[in-house]
């Protein structure tokens, strides 16, 4: 089984946290249940937080994360949701995540950006000298920043070594899909 960590931010598209979790908890227990056959879950799922559990989406949505970044010491992947509308105050708020991103990117973990949440990867410099991809509006604006990434907003999903990428918020579902068949494929 492997371990999946979902990161809720505040500030931050819940579409784009919870999209990935209900696709990697049903990876091997929805098609087995609907077919009369035992759950075999494939993935463990862990929601996340930087400081304190309880986060508000831009929109109200309250979520609360089962740990605190600091309590994952090993995970095989993390998914970190879109960074949303303001940019720079979202980069500066959620700078303690990026030594973590590295830190587990280094230990063999795939990261995983969904839509302006690949502006996370390129502040932590996991996205350097890396094809990625981010919504279309938002390219422009990432190009500029970080103009040691290979931007490519016409692609859905990017994957460079190990790092992943999706264009949109709703390509949330798009990229878990993507992890679920490369991780569990043969």
């Amino acid at each position: 089984m492997l371990d999946v960590t979902v990161m809720l931010l505040g500030g931050c598209y819940a579409s784009t946290a919870l999209g990935p979790v209900e696709v990697f908890h049903a990876a091997g227990t929805l098609w087995n249940s609907l077919q009369g056959e035992s759950p075999a879950p494939r993935f463990r799922i862990t929601t996340a937080s930087l400081g304190t559990r309880a986060v508000m989406s831009p929109y109200g949505v309250g979520l609360v994360a089962e740990k605190e970044m600091h309590e994952v010491i090993a995970t095989d992947l993390i998914v970190v949701p879109s960074a949303g509308l303001e940019l720079d105050a979202q980069l500066e708020a959620h700078r303690a995540m990026y030594p973590w991103l590295r830190r587990h990117a280094a230990k063999g973990a795939y990261v995983a950006g969904v839509c302006a949440g690949a502006a996370y990867l390129a502040e932590a410099g996991l996205l350097d000298d890396r094809e990625a991809t981010t919504h279309w509006a938002s390219a422009a604006e990432l190009r500029r920043r970080y103009p040691a990434v290979r931007w490519r907003p016409d692609k859905m999903v990017t994957e460079d070594r190990r790092v992943v990428c999706s264009a949109g918020v709703y390509a949330s579902i798009d990229l878990s899909l993507y992890l679920v068949e490369k991780i569990l494929r043969p």
